[in-house]
């Protein structure tokens, strides 16, 4: 299992504009998207790296929604790769 550092986004064409009485109301939708910033590693062995990782590049990661997520690979054959 790895851990996987995602940025969370808001894409214009994932909006919805609707009626609410006399205003309209913005619905926004996030989407995850690994992080791509250089200099930053997306992937780790363990959660705690993971957070690491981001404590140590504050400056670089100002202003983004971050959310770190647990990845299981399954290969063709049905076996897991990597520790549980």
């Amino acid at each position: 299992m790895k851990y996987v550092i995602y940025e969370m986004v808001q894409l214009d064409f994932l909006q919805k504009t609707e009626p609410d009485g006399y205003y309209l109301r913005t619905r926004r939708r996030d989407t995850l998207e690994i992080l791509d910033e250089s200099g930053v590693y997306s992937e780790h062995n363990t959660f705690e790296e993971a957070v690491n990782e981001i404590t140590e590049n504050k400056a670089k990661l100002a202003n983004k929604k971050l959310t770190i997520l647990p990845v299981i690979e399954i290969g063709w054959d049905s076996e897991i790769h990597g520790k549980l």
